[in-house]
């Protein structure tokens, strides 16, 4: 991968046409986007994309709490990134969140008593409380 300060583009973020730009961890990424795909999406890639989507909603709730409670991480990597690494094919499988495994600050952090309700498409959330 190649690293350039200002392209012919400058710096920007989204899309124009088929190339897209976005700040990563202080660096300007560019990328193309994909025309054809040579194979289309399986049973499993479609599963994790859904669980995903499920993950990126909890974390858009949790945000402001994640920033204090995941300060302990790599400075490298971003909030968003730690807690799916802590989370996603854990606590989130199957298109469900169980709340009794979610991960929402490591070891050595403040515990945190945690009543979670979200006002979202959400429908298949397991009950249970996170400390």
């Amino acid at each position: 991968m190649a690293t350039i300060k200002n392209g012919i583009l400058g710096k920007f973020n989204g899309s124009v046409g088929n190339i897209t730009g976005y700040n990563l961890a202080g660096q300007m990424v560019v990328r193309e986007k994909a025309i054809n795909v040579a194979n289309p999406s399986t049973p499993a890639q479609e599963a994790q994309r859904a669980n995903l989507k499920y993950a990126i909603e909890i974390y858009k709730v949790l945000k402001p709490l994640l920033i204090y409670s995941l300060s302990e991480r790599d400075k490298k990597q971003t909030v968003f990134s730690e807690f799916l690494r802590l989370n996603l094919n854990t606590s989130i499988v199957n298109s469900t969140v169980d709340l009794d495994k979610l991960i929402i600050s490591k070891p050595n952090s403040p515990s945190v008593e945690l009543s979670l309700e979200l006002e979202t498409g959400i429908n298949n959330i397991a009950s249970g409380t996170v400390i």
